[in-house]
């Protein structure tokens, strides 16, 4: 739960060329996460430690 629209969260990490999947009605806050290669999702946790920094939410 990012405690804010999927959007924005999904445009801020797309600035960081990291891309999830799309934002969907019933969970309008929540970011969907597909496991990648190793260097893929160590991209995904820099870029979304940056966001959730910003926005005070935990990694879960």
């Amino acid at each position: 739960d990012m405690r804010r629209p999927a959007e924005l969260v999904i445009a801020e990490l797309e600035k960081q060329r990291v891309h999830v999947g799309r934002p969907w009605a019933s969970w309008p806050n929540w970011v969907r996460v597909t496991v990648g290669s190793e260097e893929e999702m160590q991209a995904f946790r820099s870029a979304f430690a940056s966001v959730s920094r910003r926005h005070q939410v935990a990694m879960r």
